[in-house]
């Protein structure tokens, strides 16, 4: 079994070790438990787009740069 050791913001740390306990207990192991679930989702996510679901959602004869740099004029 391996070892992982992390340190982070402290708030960040309270509100994670909070909301593990709230989800597995206030029982040992419910940090341990809520970090290999996490780490384990997060590892096995499917990371591919579906592009063609995507495809003819916006109705428009722009291009996708020409789109993205009226986006960009919104922003700025």
């Amino acid at each position: 079994m391996g070892t992982l050791k992390v340190e982070g913001d402290d708030e960040l740390i309270r509100k994670f070790k909070q909301k593990a306990r709230e989800e597995y207990g206030q029982k040992r192991g419910s940090i341990k438990k809520a970090t290999m679930d996490l780490i384990e989702k997060w590892v096995e996510q499917d990371e591919k787009v579906d592009w063609g679901a995507l495809r003819g959602a916006i109705d428009s004869d722009k291009t996708s740069t020409e789109l993205e740099d009226e986006a960009w004029k919104k922003v700025d």
